[in-house]
């Protein structure tokens, strides 16, 4: 059926439509319902009339003749005869409007719609235009009748485009453009700080823990809840769907509060989110502030502004409070560094900070503390500082109970049975563990006398180190120690030492700087005892045990030292005790085998010497340059005294040989004085 679009006005017949079924069909609408008696049709300027006689408001002509051509309408003849073309006013029929041409609110009128019919078959604006009327199917059907002509939907109870739902869709859709404008800028300032903790570190703390779901959540998990919440809320603003759009709002101030609440429950824990939950609260005060003013005053604006500015000013209280701590986030917990004390007494080691557990705590090594109580907590798993004197004035250790990585014996902190502080009060000290661990004492300068037990195995590097007042090391008489590693003993005052005989290995350095030291003995001389004559191989130097790898370096034997004895060994290599300048007496083990060349090279200050029975010869340069010898006492197993033995030794007054002068041979070069003796 094709509209004819004009109706002409004050004409009493409408030419409505026609259709080309079999035959031509014209439908004609008579709104005023007059008698129309004919109708006069114009067919290529003839003009043909046809009997009516019907005051029908719809009136049909079938036209029997085989036409294809659509005629137009002459006249009309009622009460007299009405020409058309003496009615030249006429309106138009306009098209049905499409529910998409309405905007924003087309949601609203859709709905309302849907609450009376099946939505299939509902594609436009219902329209009332007086002499003629728009279904919402798109049909236009003429005042004369209530009811659609195609789809049967009633007029009256069809819906209008409401005045109201423009203001509604308008409220919607400036909604919606402050949520578009908060998107981009939210997803701005969410993408700088991935960036920002990607590549440039994190904001206040280190933080190795941010990898668990907890944190993941924070991160990514609830900003990338927010774009989504945001964007549905901008979808269904669009629909009017006020429940879901209320839930969402709901959910939106929810997941806001909950990323308000973190630093006030977890500041540390969660700092590398704050410059971003800064960022957010700033850009939603903005646009709520705006939204209310814009919109619509809501209790919810005013809720969710009422949120940020709180927990904004709460979090910022928190940075000031947090900021200058010098914490590192790890999976375990806070590994805190310890500021200043002031004058604090008494320092405890907290088990939390800010709901996290502290199970590092370092003191600075650049730094003195004033505590003269120290109490590690239960959680403490790890206390780091650099040496003793980090506590210059602590008396009292204090371990608690419930602590399974410390505990403290006689006012001495231990760690896997090893001594990790001795407080600075503390003079005398007896040990016994199996180790005393590596820088134990470390600049312990207070400690005078240390006492080693009979289960003590090893003395790791460094561990009486700068202990400067540290003057007594006693070692138990049945002492199982084996190992003294290197600079164990470094920059003390000891006086006298005799290292046990069941020391196995003495690591180099162990005396350097020991500037008071008067008497030393020990089992063997170098690294470890060495029973062989091979001089290429041989650490056996008197220097090693101050701090040289190098005999020739006379300055490291402090020129206190002037007993040296030496007791299980039997043989000395080459260069054992050259050049100890200060060295007045040295002694040997009885049962020495062999002494090397230049054994004792330049010990000037030597006096006298005997020489060990069972030693055959005494090697080239052995004695020279010794200018303060007076005595030597030669076994009767020499038979040998080779060249320059004795070179220099000019203050040589007595030369006692206890076998056959037969039996000795000497090379006379550089020996002359000692056969002048001999004879």
């Amino acid at each position: 059926m094709q509209l004819m679009k004009r109706i002409y006005k004050n004409f009493p017949l409408h030419f409505a439509s026609y259709e080309q079924d079999s035959n031509l069909v014209l439908h004609f609408i008579n709104f005023k319902k007059i008698n129309i008696k004919e109708i006069t049709l114009e067919f290529f300027g003839k003009q043909v009339t046809y009997p009516i006689n019907s005051s029908e408001t719809k009136i049909t002509l079938t036209l029997d003749e085989d036409i294809n051509y659509i005629p137009k309408l002459f006249s009309v003849t009622a009460d007299k005869v009405y020409y058309l073309k003496d009615y030249s006013e006429y309106d138009v029929i306009t098209s049905p409007k499409a529910i998409y041409s309405l905007g924003p609110e087309k949601e609203l009128y859709r709905r309302e719609l849907k609450k009376k019919f099946n939505y299939n078959n509902v594609r436009c604006i219902y329209e009332d235009c007086g002499q003629y009327w728009h279904c919402v199917c798109g049909h236009t059907n003429f005042s004369v009748t209530d009811t659609c002509e195609v789809c049967g939907k009633e007029k009256q109870k069809l819906a209008e485009v409401h005045p109201s739902y423009a203001s509604q869709a308008a409220t919607r859709h400036q909604e919606n453009q402050l949520l578009s404008l908060f998107l981009a800028f939210y997803l701005t300032i969410y993408l700088i700080d991935i960036f920002v903790q990607m590549f440039t570190g994190d904001f206040l703390y280190t933080n190795y823990d941010k990898n668990t779901f907890f944190a993941v959540m924070n991160r990514f998990i609830v900003p990338i809840l927010i774009i989504v919440v945001v964007s549905l809320k901008m979808i269904f603003n669009n629909k009017h769907i006020k429940i879901v759009t209320d839930i969402l709002k709901i959910a939106f101030l929810v997941l806001v509060l909950y990323l308000n609440l973190l630093p006030i429950i977890s500041f540390i824990g969660t700092a590398y989110n704050l410059k971003f939950l800064w960022a957010l609260d700033i850009l939603l005060a903005i646009l709520v502030i705006r939204s209310i003013f814009t919109v619509e005053r809501k209790v919810y604006n005013y809720s969710l502004l009422g949120i940020i500015v709180i927990f904004f000013f709460m979090s910022f209280f928190l940075y000031g409070v947090y900021k200058d701590y010098k914490i590192t986030i790890h999976p375990e917990g806070v590994s805190l560094v310890v500021q200043e004390e002031g004058n604090q007494k008494k320092y405890e080691i907290p088990e939390e900070l800010n709901n996290m557990k502290i199970f590092s705590v370092i003191f600075q090594h650049d730094k003195e503390y004033e505590m003269e109580e120290l109490i590690i907590s239960n959680n403490a798993d790890i206390v780091g500082f650099s040496s003793t004197a980090t506590f210059k004035n602590l008396e009292n250790l204090e371990v608690k109970e419930n602590n399974k990585v410390y505990y403290a014996a006689d006012n001495i902190l231990y760690k896997d049975g090893k001594i990790i502080l001795v407080p600075l009060a503390i003079t005398e000290v007896t040990l016994n563990s199996e180790v005393v661990n590596a820088r134990a004492f470390y600049n312990h300068y207070n400690l005078k006398t240390v006492n080693i037990g009979e289960n003590v195995k090893t003395i790791e590097r460094n561990a009486f180190t700068n202990a400067t007042s540290l003057e007594n090391m006693n070692f138990a008489t049945n002492s199982s120690l084996k190992t003294i590693q290197e600079y164990a003993f470094k920059n003390t005052s000891i006086r006298e030492i005799e290292i046990p005989i069941s020391v196995e290995s003495i690591e180099i350095g162990i005396l350097e700087g020991c500037n008071a030291l008067e008497s030393y003995k020990a089992p063997f001389i170098g690294k470890k005892r060495e029973n062989h004559d091979r001089f290429f191989s041989s650490s056996d130097i008197f220097t090693y045990h101050f701090g040289s790898v190098h005999h020739n370096q006379p300055d490291k034997i402090p020129q206190s030292l002037k007993y040296v004895e030496v007791y299980d060994i039997d043989r000395i290599h080459n260069t054992t005790f050259y050049n100890a300048w200060y060295v007045e007496t040295i002694v040997l083990p009885e049962e020495l085998l062999y002494m090397g060349r230049t054994s004792f090279y330049g010990c000037r200050s030597l006096k006298e010497f005997t020489v060990p029975n069972g030693v055959p010869e005494i090697k080239e340069e052995c004695f020279r340059n010794c200018y303060s010898l007076k005595t030597i006492v030669i076994p009767a197993s020499v038979t040998k005294i080779e060249k320059n033995a004795f070179l220099n030794c000019e203050e040589l007054t007595s030369v006692i040989y206890l076998g056959d002068i037969v039996n000795l041979t000497v090379d006379p070069i550089g020996n002359q004085n000692l056969i002048d003796l001999l004879n």
